[in-house]
């Protein structure tokens, strides 16, 4: 029961959030912000996020992740209203720093709560569960985002878009306690700085170095380079997502089959670049499309990757802390990338940044084969 309720939460909370993900930098364009502009808003987040989010690992170690995740939400419906209100790079700008605040908050968080209460025998079943659903939400988010973006003002969708968080505010607070602690800082120290552990979040922010690209260049690609409207953007990416829900099932089943997950590690990396590289140098829209959805598989084999590494790598009493650094790692790669690709994107072409960033993905292959010894969160 506690697992579908967390994972219920985690759906909504994704297909609200989605809804606009991917269309932020589309919006930014309409409304003349330049492509550093749209870079620098982008970063904000992720930069805002990387100051604070390990403090706020360490909070769910020492507080309640369901109290974390209601003050998240609360945050983040502040900021969808006060963008809904201005076309102001300033305030935009200071209004994303919040909700990076609030976005690290709630990622940290429900990771947490998910993390902390699906201990045990069906823990590959329960994180399985967790990441389909929001996929499910993820999918349906971005469908819906786009279908209502051609029906109705992006400043309008906001507003409609906070009253369903404020409906997910309510909720959250039904979500199942998680156990608290005091842990000393050295005791994270000493979790971390272990060369498997260390090189798993190597791993991670190699791949996570593509996010920047999605976040600046991808709404965009498909707006301008493929021509697509909003709805059909929501449609192409909703589509894609919405295979991982299944695709994620398989990895977390196929994972408990396996002594090693490095074969998991190879695929997620290759077809994450070899995807995100097809689909940008075609003007095809179908096969673009095609590459996009091995993209998203492969990226749903490095979530599996990642979530089990988590819980295997760390003691539940210090999950919140030691996820966040993990978490932190993500976020580096997201601003760096961002500030880089949107400018990149700008001057060279949106399907640049995509092609460098798959690009990235594949040569990570070959570091994950040289080092496999290293790979070594068995299940």
């Amino acid at each position: 029961m506690k697992t579908r309720l967390i994972s219920s939460v985690g759906a909504l909370f994704k297909l609200i959030s989605t809804s606009v993900t991917f269309f932020w930098a589309v919006h930014f364009v309409d409304i003349g912000l330049k492509g550093w502009e749209i870079g620098a808003i982008m970063a904000a987040g992720s930069i805002t996020g990387i100051v604070f989010i390990t403090v706020g690992g360490i909070l769910n170690d020492r507080i309640k992740s369901k109290s974390l995740i209601s003050v998240a939400i609360l945050m983040i419906i502040i900021q969808y209203l006060a963008v809904s209100q201005t076309d102001q790079f300033v305030t935009i700008l200071m209004l994303f720093v919040l909700g990076g605040l609030a976005g690290s908050l709630y990622s940290i968080s429900m990771d947490s709560l998910v993390l902390k209460t699906s201990k045990g025998e069906n823990q590959s079943e329960e994180i399985g569960l967790f990441l389909s659903l929001g996929y499910i939400g993820i999918s349906i988010g971005m469908i819906l985002g786009g279908h209502m973006l051609d029906k109705v003002d992006f400043n309008y969708l906001l507003r409609i878009l906070a009253m369903g968080f404020s409906i997910i505010l309510f909720i959250s607070f039904l979500l199942p306690k998680t156990p608290i602690d005091k842990p000393q800082l050295v005791e994270y120290k000493s979790d971390i700085l272990r060369k498997e552990v260390l090189f798993f979040i190597l791993m991670i922010f190699l791949f996570a170095l593509h996010f920047g690209a999605e976040g600046t260049a991808y709404g965009p690609f498909l707006r301008f380079n493929l021509g697509l409207s909003m709805g059909q953007m929501g449609l192409y990416m909703g589509g894609a997502v919405g295979v991982m829900a299944i695709s994620v099932v398989i990895f977390s089943k196929l994972i408990k089959k396996t002594s090693n997950i490095k074969w998991i590690l190879y695929f997620g990396l290759l077809g994450s670049g070899v995807g995100f590289i097809a689909m940008s140098i075609t003007d095809n829209v179908s096969l673009s499309f095609l590459a996009r959805v091995l993209h998203e598989i492969a990226d749903s084999a490095m979530f599996v990757f990642l979530y089990h590494g988590l819980s295997k790598f760390f003691p539940v009493e210090r999950l919140g802390g030691n996820t966040s650094i993990v978490t932190l790692t993500t976020m580096v790669a997201g601003a760096l990338s961002s500030i880089a690709f949107g400018y990149i994107g700008e001057k060279m072409g949106y399907e640049v940044p995509l092609i460098a960033s798959g690009t990235i993905c594949v040569l990570a292959v070959f570091i994950a084969i040289y080092q496999r010894h290293l790979i070594a969160h068995h299940v």
